[in-house]
């Protein structure tokens, strides 16, 4: 019985070894970046328009104002801090993946940092989660 314990354990570290890890991004990838990329140049549809759409949207403002809340968010709507804040960070992370232009990533990087350092989003249970769209700051970080 001892031996079989043993070969069961050497087999299984074996195992665990060889396998590795490969992180699968977030929500877009450095193929999709290279994808998109590259047909936004040759102006293809519907990436070039949505493109397009994106350098227009309010979200994507570098004159858009960045608000610093302080720690706490009670009682507020967090879909229309955090979100918002969200949203603008992430498209414009997402522009500067797309055009390298570094002005799109000091913009994101300072929403960012205003949203960085809450340590208490009232008492709604997870509503300040669920509905303020946090995961949005994750992926544009």
């Amino acid at each position: 019985m001892k031996l079989l314990s043993s070969i069961l354990l050497v087999f299984a570290c074996l195992m665990a070894e060889a396998r590795t890890f490969v992180h699968p991004g977030i929500d877009v990838s450095q193929a999709d970046i290279d994808r998109a990329r590259s047909y936004v140049a040759e102006g293809r549809e519907p990436w070039a328009s949505s493109f397009a759409a994106l350098k227009a949207s309010p979200y994507s403002s570098l004159e858009a104002p960045v608000f610093d809340r302080g720690t706490s968010l009670v009682g507020a709507n967090c879909n229309g801090t955090i979100g918002m804040d969200g949203r603008r960070a992430h498209d414009l992370a997402l522009l500067y993946r797309l055009t390298d232009d570094v002005r799109y990533a000091e913009k994101a990087a300072a929403f960012l940092n205003a949203n960085s350092h809450y340590k208490t989003l009232d008492s709604r249970g997870t509503a300040p989660l669920d509905n303020g769209k946090i995961y949005l700051l994750v992926e544009a970080a």
